[in-house]
């Protein structure tokens, strides 16, 4: 008699529902695979990782509550061996970059093909990295940036690591246009420390308008510019 393979676990993490339905099918058409959860912000998406602590969690980088990036490293700090795979509507060098050295070890964009999506969920699987067609060329076009001059303001551009993991949650909710009652509220802080995680936030990288500040989150990968 001949032995079932074991399935190996998947968690889904993306805001839109339409975006996890179609991801659970692609999935569960390879026997490999079986989504055992799914959710649609950051908090949760640790939550629910430290409890199924499943073999792969597809994560968007850009979710309401606390972005994708912050939530990998929440992830990599908690026992278990849940791999991961980002999936973002852009290739941005820094968010690449940061992915990696939070643990990532696939990172898809959402236009690519169903194919290239199991393809990096064998390759993490199998403890290997994966890159999807277009983020392999923004690495490559950010090895071509780096060999020219720095008068090409590559190098000049404000830098989400000035932030701190709370800096970075307030930056985010004020660029999803919540207000700093609400931010108060939903992060059980006074609208005074609001006030000031705010300033903290527009003077560390520079930034003098609440237009900056969108610009600087859509920018770093905390929210998505399709909305």
């Amino acid at each position: 008699m001949k032995q079932k393979k074991t399935q190996h676990t998947v968690f889904l993490a993306d805001d839109h529902t339409l975006v996890r339905e179609g991801l659970k099918l692609l999935i569960e058409s390879d026997p490999a695979f079986t989504v055992t959860g799914e959710c649609s912000n950051g908090p949760d998406t640790i939550r629910l990782c430290r409890e199924l602590v499943p073999d792969i969690a597809i994560i968007d980088i850009a979710m309401p509550g606390i972005s994708g990036l912050d939530v990998v490293d929440e992830i990599m700090r908690s026992p278990g061996s849940t791999r991961i795979v980002m999936i973002s509507f852009q290739a941005l060098p820094e968010q690449i970059i940061r992915a990696r050295r939070s643990g990532a070890t696939g990172f898809v964009l959402k236009d690519a093909t169903g194919r290239e999506l199991l393809s990096a969920m064998h390759a993490v699987i199998g403890g290997k990295t994966f890159f999807s067609q277009g983020v392999a060329s923004c690495i490559l076009q950010q090895l071509m940036e780096s060999n020219k001059s720095p008068s090409c303001g590559c190098t000049d551009s404000p830098s989400l690591t000035a932030l701190s993991l709370r800096e970075r949650q307030v930056l985010q909710m004020l660029a999803e246009g919540k207000k700093n009652s609400l931010i108060a509220e939903l992060l059980h802080l006074s609208i005074k420390t609001v006030e000031t995680y705010r300033s903290r936030i527009m003077q560390k990288p520079g930034l003098h308008s609440l237009a900056e500040l969108v610009r600087f989150a859509v920018q770093n990968g905390l929210v998505d510019s399709q909305g």
